[in-house]
């Protein structure tokens, strides 16, 4: 364990916002668990990567950062179970699983997380959730003090949501356990990946090139960090009731869905841009000209430039749709 005191984070924000941490703890093996709530209590907030958070310039409290790096495969007679370290980071492990040509979550692939905080959000994309291959998970409960063992059925999965979201600061995820398989189940479902498997004429393409024909799709409609600062989808798709549904369907007979046998989904990313928000900004910060669920740094922006652009963008889509738009992203 190694712990710094004012600690400059600004680096490690993928919205790039000037922070300062005044307590800082790098959590670099599972006895390190123990030690840090020994010394500086139940940590507040646990983050492996600052890629769904907004920061206040001086993080008043204890941050964690749990580094525990390491993949196992156990292979059974269906297919694999394979067992991945909180610290190690998503996209790698997606990518290390199909060089090993071991399959289900190459449709997962290019998302910024870690291990640790995926079961969190429940991540999901194009047509795949984790919960889709989810196991169970090893964790500290920080009421009792132990570690456990936590089946997928206890985990309380929904859509971007978990009893971890829920529960805050109960449950440290250590590791993760998914089942994978050593044969094709390809995913090719949505629409978009449809349409760039058809233009490119690649429907009996392998895992690898499905897995970059995704990662090609997301980095055409997402800025990467490094280029533009961002946290990616900034809102969660609405989840509306039938009756909802149905009567903005009479007043915007063209208005997307993406329905379940149990919920209706609307799309967030079309009611910003229907509500006249494709381009808005504050100067600060403002929607992504490519994909309007995204919101950019546009210029050193800080928490209360994000806390403006979000206000304006939730009352003007609800003003329209009587809609209200909810927050993927922290903003502490």
């Amino acid at each position: 364990m190694k712990t710094f005191f004012n600690y400059d984070i600004t680096h490690l924000n993928t919205f790039g916002i000037n922070a300062i941490v005044e307590t800082y703890v790098v959590i670099e093996q599972k006895s390190d668990i123990a030690e840090a709530i020994s010394l500086y209590s139940t940590p507040q907030h646990i983050l492996w990567w600052w890629s769904n958070v907004i920061l206040p310039p001086i993080v008043q409290w204890v941050l964690w950062h749990i580094c525990i790096s390491w993949i196992t495969f156990l292979e059974e007679t269906w297919g694999y179970r394979v067992t991945v370290w909180a610290g190690e980071n998503w996209h790698d492990f997606v990518t290390h699983t199909i060089n090993n040509w071991r399959r289900w979550i190459e449709n997962l692939i290019a998302i910024p997380w870690y291990c640790g905080s995926a079961p969190v959000q429940n991540i999901g994309a194009y047509g795949v959730e984790l919960q889709d291959v989810f196991v169970s998970c090893s964790v500290y409960n920080t009421l009792t003090q132990q570690f456990e063992t936590l089946q997928k059925n206890e985990c309380n999965f929904g859509y971007r949501d978990s009893i971890f979201k829920r529960m805050p600061g109960k449950y440290i995820i250590s590791d993760i356990t998914v089942q994978l398989s050593s044969k094709p189940r390809p995913i090719l479902t949505y629409k978009p990946v449809v349409a760039y498997l058809q233009e490119h004429f690649a429907w009996d393409q392998d895992q690898q090139y499905i897995a970059k024909s995704i990662e090609n799709i997301r980095w055409s409609k997402l800025p990467k960090p490094e280029v533009l600062w961002n946290c990616w989808s900034f809102f969660k798709n609405p989840i509306v009731s039938q009756l909802t549904w149905e009567t903005l369907q009479m007043t915007f007979p063209w208005i997307p869905l993406f329905e379940t046998e149990w919920w209706y989904k609307l799309s967030a990313a079309w009611l910003i841009d229907q509500a006249g928000l494709k381009w808005y900004s504050n100067t600060k910060v403002g929607t992504y000209d490519k994909q309007p669920l995204v919101l950019v740094n546009l210029h050193q922006a800080t928490k209360l430039d994000v806390l403006d652009c979000v206000h304006t963008i939730i009352e003007k889509v609800f003003e329209k749709f009587w809609v209200t738009l909810e927050k993927e992203v922290n903003i502490w």
